[in-house]
């Protein structure tokens, strides 16, 4: 008799699926989520708001332009919209099929208040899916968990039907949450890289260097986790055992942006995140809080970034709160 024990696989031991799903509809100035599942991820979510006052002034601007660590797949069920990912503007409509991934930037833009629209979002972490492998088996996973794909697939593209019928199934997973859904959900996620990969719809960018998937979530947890206080490159670098030079050309070859830039992004989102909320509206604490060393460098990055001084926007919110 063999050494090895068998045992049956406990479905209980899949009753997690890392990755969010989100449909929802916009009808008559109305949003009502369709179904909203969130579970293990919470996306990050970055604002880009010194680049919303280009689009704001002629749509509406259904999710603010932003980044996030996940792959975001978007199809669009029902009407029109533009979307915009890395400043280039799809305009989409039924069955098209957008992926952004982890950290582009990306925003939904509709014609109006009262337009009529419908669209599926998941969201999930690669390295979630497809974990590190050792030995000499690591070939496939670790492949696919360092994929960039193309950010557009038309609705008139042959892929576009089986992509579609993916995201339909993982609804439905999702919506009848029977015992075995994450397993299934994670084998239409397969069968969707499967049908990327074979239509040659991986990115094209001969100047990049590898995908550092690993290396931009380290990063961006390490701010997020230490935003409050002086973040040298110097320090950084170090940290994550890198030469300051290295670090710099591999930081910005990965976000587009220096490390001091992205810096203050996460900065000035943290701020005005707690302006937002009621109850922190003290410039002299948040400005502290996010690790500005002066009101002044505060102020200035915050106006460069926003579009409007700290108080300005305070201001703002106030009179919002006033009106709802």
């Amino acid at each position: 008799m063999s050494d090895h024990q068998y045992k049956r696989i406990n479905l209980d031991d899949f009753s997690v699926m890392p990755m969010c799903i989100l449909k929802d509809d916009y009808k008559d100035r109305i949003r009502t989520p369709l179904i909203s599942f969130n579970n293990v991820i919470r996306p990050n979510k970055n604002y880009m708001l010194s680049s919303m006052s280009r689009f704001l002034s002629t749509d509406y601007a259904l999710s603010p332009y932003h980044f996030h660590e996940g792959i975001e797949i978007l199809r669009i069920c029902r009407g029109n919209a533009n979307v915009i990912i890395k400043n280039k503007t799809y305009s989409v409509t039924e069955n098209d099929i957008l992926i952004v991934n982890p950290f582009e930037n990306h925003g939904i833009y509709l014609p109006d208040e009262t337009a009529e629209f419908s669209r599926v979002c998941l969201i999930f972490q690669p390295t979630d899916l497809f974990p590190a492998e050792k030995g000499n088996n690591k070939l496939l996973f670790d492949k696919l968990r360092r994929l960039r794909f193309s950010n557009f697939i038309s609705h008139e593209q042959s892929c576009s039907a089986e992509l579609c019928d993916c995201i339909d199934a993982i609804i439905e997973q999702a919506e009848q949450r029977r015992t075995e859904w994450p397993i299934a959900v994670f084998g239409e996620l397969v069968r969707m890289y499967s049908v990327l990969v074979r239509d040659k719809l991986e990115a094209e960018d001969k100047d990049a260097i590898p995908y550092q998937y690993e290396f931009m979530t380290r990063v961006s947890s390490f701010i997020d986790e230490n935003i409050s206080r002086s973040i040298s490159t110097e320090e950084i670098s170090a940290y994550f055992g890198y030469s300051t030079g290295h670090f710099c050309r591999l930081f910005k070859s990965c976000f587009n942006r220096s490390f001091k830039e992205y810096l203050n992004i996460c900065r000035i989102e943290r701020a005005r995140e707690m302006i937002d909320t009621e109850s922190e509206r003290m410039l002299k604490h948040i400005w502290s809080a996010v690790g500005f060393n002066n009101a002044n460098h505060f102020s200035n990055t915050f106006k460069k970034q926003i579009g409007l001084s700290p108080l300005s926007y305070i201001k703002k919110m106030n009179e919002r709160d006033t009106i709802i």
